[in-house]
């Protein structure tokens, strides 16, 4: 798994899982009682991103023991640890306004890697890619570090080799608890197959100097600017494809006008 910073940090072995989950819990005094902590080890063992599956869960089980909740009460009050996970991010995401609800929706939706006869994954995108021709860039920004800061941590931020800062979904249990997550999914499969191969064809345009020849034609041009009217916000690049797409057409007929007007004069001088 990946810590904050973007580097590679080593799974823990079981032992190391059971010490992480019991020993803040002892303490705080409230020592966990030993069939949770198995059940806390089973259901994050092996996998990538436990810490923040374990915080979740930690967290909605110290909120129940004020509540007098018992652990076990609790957890199946959530639904497990991948429930845990998914109650934090429905809280989060009911905290911010509409217009930030609408970015974190684009957000997840740009971060899921649709599965073909699979199951949907997790994506990792640099965060510029996930920036709107609509949106102010902070805002986007503000929206992630609601989601990605420590005491949450259900995306995960880092910078590569390359420098390029990056998103990604912080663990998979989300796409199987979190049910607005996959509503939006289902409502938007097909857009979001059309949107990813928009994008890759406008980043092959840029990466190869813009040329015409890989400029869509219609009734492509006409697919994308429906689809434009439809989902209103487009990445940068992938608006600038469409901008040039729409420059491409007018010139296009502008041409054929000339060249009607032009056919036109003759007939008329030469009589006909």
């Amino acid at each position: 798994m990946f810590s904050r910073q973007g580097f590679l940090v080593p799974a823990m072995n079981e032992e190391e899982l059971r010490q992480i989950i019991a020993k803040p819990a002892e303490l705080a005094g409230h020592p966990l009682d030993e069939a949770t902590i198995y059940v806390l080890a089973e259901d994050t063992k092996g996998r990538e991103g436990a810490l923040p599956l374990l915080q979740c869960a930690l967290n909605c089980i110290w909120k129940g023991l004020a509540k007098g909740m018992t652990p076990a009460q609790t957890l199946d009050q959530i639904g497990g640890v991948g429930g845990a996970m998914a109650g934090e991010a429905q809280e989060v995401y009911d905290s911010l306004k509409p217009s930030e609800q609408a970015i974190a929706r684009r957000l997840f939706l740009g971060l899921v890697q649709l599965g073909e006869g699979t199951k949907d994954t997790r994506r990792r995108v640099a965060i510029d890619c996930l920036i709107s021709h609509q949106d102010h860039p902070e805002q986007v920004k503000r929206v992630i570090h609601q989601f990605s800061e420590p005491e949450v941590r259900l995306i995960t931020c880092s910078t590569p080799y390359n420098g390029t800062e990056t998103a990604e979904i912080t663990h998979e249990a989300l796409f199987d608890h979190w049910q607005l997550l996959n509503q939006w999914v289902e409502q938007s499969r097909s857009d979001l197959r059309f949107q990813r191969r928009l994008e890759d064809d406008a980043e092959y345009w840029e990466q190869n100097g813009r040329p015409e020849g890989c400029l869509w034609r219609p009734p492509e041009l006409n697919v994308l600017r429906q689809h434009q009217e439809r989902v209103g916000a487009l990445i940068t690049i992938a608006m600038e494809f469409l901008r040039h797409l729409s420059t491409l057409k007018r010139f296009g007929n502008s041409r054929k006008f000339s060249a009607k007007s032009r056919s036109g004069n003759n007939n008329f001088r030469d009589g006909r």
